[in-house]
């Protein structure tokens, strides 16, 4: 190690501050005025771009995630099912005839809705017994 010169700190450990005020004063002309001190200055304006661009992400992040939350809660709050209908079997009702008169669509997918929500291994139902249709 030389003597007189100095180590420089790791990049990720050197402070990040503020370069120095330097003036330029040219021969004949006056000194610069004083009337905003050196440390009130702006930054050159591609570190002010920066800087704004930087901000400007962080709103957008905090944005987003906001918009994220909300939908999130909103979505989660709502199981979508609806309310429970039941239906009480008849005598002479099949699952295709209680699919006709309680699923709007194809029967066939109101029979199919009918046995998955009933927990039914078969097409076989009883009278009395109470179904939780579509």
């Amino acid at each position: 190690m030389r003597l007189g010169r100095r180590r420089r700190a790791p990049r990720s450990r050197r402070r990040k501050t503020r370069p120095a005020c330097r003036q330029t004063i040219r021969s004949g002309s006056e000194p610069p005025s004083s009337s905003t001190p050196c440390s009130q200055r702006p930054l050159d304006n591609r570190t002010r771009v920066r800087l704004s661009c930087e901000q400007m992400f962080g709103k957008l992040l905090i944005l987003v995630c906001a918009l994220a939350l909300v939908v999130g809660l909103a979505a989660r709050g709502s199981s979508g099912a609806g309310p429970k209908r039941t239906y009480v079997v008849r005598p002479g009702d099949t699952l295709w005839s209680v699919a006709e008169r309680t699923y709007s669509g194809d029967p066939r997918q109101g029979v199919w809705e009918i046995q998955r929500r009933n927990h039914l291994d078969s097409a076989t139902i009883v009278p009395g017994e109470k179904l939780v249709v579509p």
